[in-house]
């Protein structure tokens, strides 16, 4: 037994052995023994518990299962165009998004989005100050550079440039640092990579 929960143990054990240490709690209503480390692997494991089926998390809550920044108290679900999810009893409150799954080529599981769509869908729809720390974590610990970043950009803008998007990249860009790769800051979002390439 990895995972530990209420429904599993009983909601009195399950408080009994959180007083005790015995567990430590990683989720709401999902714990690991106090012996073993949250990685990631396990980590995107535990989230993928909560996702309600035909949804996908993404955004904050998946950028901390790839472990790039601080659990949220939103789990922000991708969902396919006009479906709606349940969230029965869930620990987290749900926002759902209607834009299709993310493919997922990872090795992650297919309910957590891979980390890049993660991270842009955090500047898309949480704070830009609790995304851009999500981000800075995912460049410093070279889980992921901004070169990726900026493909997920140039795919999500290329039908149309999503609001709020430009400018969150925008400030992406001066924190971090413009790589070689990135067009101006204001038009990383304008058009995608390749027109901006082939304009120049």
């Amino acid at each position: 037994m990895l995972i530990v929960t209420p429904e599993a143990v009983g909601r009195v054990a399950y408080g009994r052995m959180a007083r005790d240490g015995v567990i430590r709690s990683v989720l709401p209503g999902r714990a690991l023994p106090a012996d073993v480390i949250d990685a990631p692997p396990l980590r995107r494991t535990l989230l993928a518990t909560l996702v309600p089926c035909g949804a996908q998390a993404t955004g904050l809550a998946a950028a901390w299962a790839h472990g790039c920044g601080a659990l949220p108290t939103v789990l922000q679900v991708r969902t396919a165009a006009g479906r709606r999810v349940r969230s029965a009893r869930l620990p987290l409150a749900l926002e759902q998004h209607a834009v299709g799954l993310a493919h997922v080529d990872d090795g992650s599981p297919a309910r957590i989005a891979p980390l890049e769509v993660a991270l842009v869908d955090a500047l898309r729809w949480s704070g830009t100050a609790d995304a851009l720390t999500a981000v800075r974590a995912a460049v410093a610990s070279g889980a992921t550079s901004l070169a990726r970043l900026e493909a997920v950009v140039d795919e999500t803008c290329r039908v149309r440039v999503p609001e709020g998007l430009s400018a969150a990249w925008s400030d992406v860009v001066r924190a971090i640092g413009a790589a070689p790769s990135l067009g101006g800051a204001d038009a990383a979002c304008a058009a995608p990579k390749a027109a901006r390439e082939s304009a120049a």
